[in-house]
């Protein structure tokens, strides 16, 4: 498995699990057809004692491990995942098969190898990367999927209240939103389908990026800024700042939860760039729409 590509399995022991399943079962049924064929005279050596038996069996069951596990090892894995895992589950195992993403891999290796990049860098690079093909990609999704991209995360910001589901939000980790989201496993699988679609659109670098423009980012500014919109916050914190600076965080949570909860109860053409503004810039503790490079949204 490459690298830098999820784990088909995201907890290892489930693998593991299916190979030692799947070995068992063959065994069994090897060893007693050979006990079968045994009593049949005249018996082959293969099956004429015990322990011969046995190897011939393990043997066996060696054989279909290496040659079968990409046809039983998805669906027996996905059965030993907890039902809330599953959508996580079926979106690792697709970012591994998927031809388009294997080719990026192949390729930025190439390219890191070529500039100097060490062995040991290479990987922590590509993680990096990564993330910035999920970030990247939604500038190249249709209006109807970052429509359904404000909707879901709105849902997420909703019902991820506490601090610590928040945080994995605003961390941007692939599972943040689904965890979130609770037991919604539609929204769930809606969400990896959506992250994966902005994935494999960078890594192919089509369609195009796209950019809101002026007259647009207005017009959602407009209604959008913390101090006259309705996402506005009003006074700089919210909450009782604290050492641990986990106001700021809460801060921000507001923020975004405003923001989309907000966006997602428009319409029209206002709604289709505000979609896109907010899947393009970011909305950091400065309590303003910024840019990626922090630079403010003009």
């Amino acid at each position: 498995m490459l690298d830098w590509l999820p784990s088909e399995d995201l907890v290892p022991w489930r693998l593991m699990a299916a190979d030692f399943l799947v070995g068992v079962a063959i065994v069994a049924i090897a060893y007693l057809v050979g006990a079968r064929l045994a009593a049949r005279p005249p018996a082959s050596v293969l099956v004429g004692g015990r322990w011969a038996r046995l190897v011939v069996a393990c043997s066996l069951a060696g054989l279909v491990i290496l040659i079968g596990r990409g046809a039983y090892g998805p669906p027996l894995r996905l059965a030993l995942t907890a039902v809330g895992d599953r959508p996580a589950q079926r979106f690792a195992d697709r970012v591994a098969r998927s031809p388009e993403l294997r080719a990026w891999y192949a390729r930025r290796t190439a390219e890191l190898r070529a500039s100097g990049e060490s062995e040991d860098m290479i990987p922590r690079t590509l993680s990096y990367e990564r993330s910035e093909l999920r970030r990247n990609g939604f500038s190249r999704l249709s209006d109807a999927q970052l429509k359904l991209r404000t909707d879901l995360l709105a849902r997420a910001f909703s019902g991820g209240r506490g601090i610590w589901r928040c945080t994995s939000i605003l961390g941007g980790d692939e599972d943040g939103v689904a965890c979130a989201m609770g037991r919604d496993r539609a929204a769930s699988e809606a969400w990896f389908q959506l992250i994966f679609q902005a994935m494999v659109a960078d890594a192919q670098g089509f369609p195009p990026r796209r950019r809101v423009s002026d007259e647009g980012r207005k017009l959602v500014r407009a209604d959008l800024s913390p101090r006259t919109g309705p996402a506005g916050l009003g006074p700089a914190f919210r909450h009782t700042p604290t050492e641990s600076g986990s106001n700021l965080l809460l801060d921000r949570c507001d923020r975004e939860r405003s923001l989309y909860a907000t966006v997602s109860g428009w319409d029209g053409p206002r709604r289709a760039a505000a979609d896109l503004l907010l899947a393009t810039v970011d909305s950091y503790l400065t309590g303003e729409l910024v840019e990626a490079d922090g630079e403010p949204v003009e």
